[in-house]
């Protein structure tokens, strides 16, 4: 079994991506505090390490080297809110393998760990539980849909998946490649609105040693390492303008150049798009090249919104409380009526954080209307609970954000006797972001 560590002083972040990695088949660990999750390394060998870059006490680049120097063949990923070019070239220098921008979907990370693999820089994405689990559905417009991702995977031309934020698009490329001729090579998912204008050309063609400053060794791009494969181009629509006759020409001729260098390097590679943006208006509006929409657009797949299928949500709630829950719950039908009666702007995606927060807030294993958020529901807040009287009296009272804030921190002082770690985990923040609450309201303890 592959392992991999996870290190994030936020403990909902780590502990929750640790549960999720174990669910997808990792033996995972998780730390908040980095010098602990460096003494773990000293003594157990991981595959993949998954760190923070900014941490309290700890320099994220210091960090990697230590990694590196710990266990010279894991792989390093490095999740960071940062995006320009010197710091992201510094933490390949340091030793890092990939880069995550915060905040991500955990489809995101899912595509990078089956890229970034345990033992080489490539692996190829097997197709796992995940992808056709998440593809369930018995409606008419998913037996479509299925039906155009078997025609489509017949071929090997470019595909134009097209669908709202949330439907479901890289599950949908992952399904095709897996079905198509392909299936034993590589899979690599790339979110276009997550890389950098700056970074672009050296994350897709790759770039070579002395290019500019902190390249110091030759590294392969996303066409090399898709080649033979499928390469995702997830938010085609976000490409920049400037970029696009690039990418069309790797599509005509089949051909790549790396940074700083005049040789190509011939690639075969299918290349499926996705996007939840109109390209025939933005080629009207002259914000995306025509010819590129032409030649991405071979065939064309539709993923239907969640309100165009509303008969699967029972099936689709079954699923994510199997996947959050750690007991089996029962659905009564008022509760499945209000979710079948909502329009669900965020899809599937939408859907699954609502069945994953009534998990959380539930005390029983019933799940519970009145858990929903009101906007789904429509139901007043109870009184029940503490917090939820407090919300109650600030609706009824207009109480402003500063004063409602205030009242929510002191009542979870009051319910964990003044233990601040307490406090915090029900707040769901952490030790450090309620110091600064605490100050700001001028709350002594």
């Amino acid at each position: 079994m592959k392992k991999i560590l996870v290190i994030d002083d936020e403990e909902s972040i780590s502990q929750s991506l640790k549960r999720l990695l174990s669910k997808r088949g990792w033996h995972a660990e998780a730390f908040q505090n980095p010098v602990a999750a460096l003494n773990l390394l000293q003594r157990e060998r991981f595959d993949i390490v998954l760190t923070d870059f900014r941490m309290p006490n700890v320099d994220g680049l210091e960090m990697i080297e230590r990694i590196r120097e710990i266990q010279p063949e894991a792989r390093i990923i490095l999740m960071t809110a940062f995006s320009s070019i010197p710091n992201a070239v510094e933490a390949m220098k340091r030793g890092a393998s990939e880069y995550i921008p915060k905040p991500f979907e955990f489809e995101e990370l899912e595509a990078r760990l089956g890229v970034i693999g345990p033992s080489t820089s490539q692996s190829v994405s097997s197709p796992s539980k995940k992808t056709v689990v998440d593809m369930l559905g018995t409606s008419l417009p998913m037996q479509r849909l299925r039906e155009r991702i078997r025609k489509a995977a017949k071929s090997n031309a470019t595909v134009l998946i097209e669908g709202e934020s949330g439907t479901g698009k890289e599950l949908v490329a992952r399904l095709l490649h897996q079905e198509s001729s392909l299936s034993s090579k590589p899979f690599l998912a790339v979110n276009m609105a997550a890389i950098p204008d700056s970074l672009i050309e050296s994350e897709f063609f790759g770039y070579k040693k002395g290019a500019f400053t902190g390249a110091d060794s030759d590294q392969d791009g996303k066409f090399v390492a898709a080649d033979g494969g499928t390469l995702f181009l997830d938010e085609i629509g976000e490409m920049p303008i400037q970029f696009q006759p690039k990418i069309l020409r790797v599509l005509q001729e089949g051909v790549v150049t790396p940074v700083g260098s005049n040789k190509t390097h011939k690639v075969q590679v299918r290349i499926v798009a996705a996007t939840n943006r109109d390209l025939s208006q933005m080629v009207h509006e002259g914000t995306f090249r025509e010819d590129l929409f032409f030649r991405l657009n071979i065939l064309d797949i539709k993923v239907p919104p969640l309100r165009e299928r509303r008969e699967d949500i029972p099936e689709l709630v079954t699923h994510f409380i199997e996947k959050h829950a750690t007991e089996p719950m029962q659905v009564p039908q008022d509760f499945l009526d209000i979710l079948s009666a909502y329009h669900w702007p965020g899809n599937v995606r939408e859907l699954e954080n609502i069945i994953h927060r009534c998990v959380v807030l539930g005390d029983t294993n019933v799940m519970d209307k009145l858990d929903l958020p009101r906007h789904i529901s429509g139901l007043e807040p109870t009184k029940d609970t503490p917090m939820a009287e407090i919300a109650y009296r600030a609706l009824k009272e207009g109480m402003s954000l500063y004063d409602l804030e205030k009242d929510i921190i002191l009542k979870a002082i009051e319910e964990s006797e003044g233990n601040k770690t307490t406090a915090a985990r029900i707040l769901k923040i952490t030790r450090r972001k309620l110091y600064s609450r605490l100050e700001k309201h001028g709350i002594d303890l």
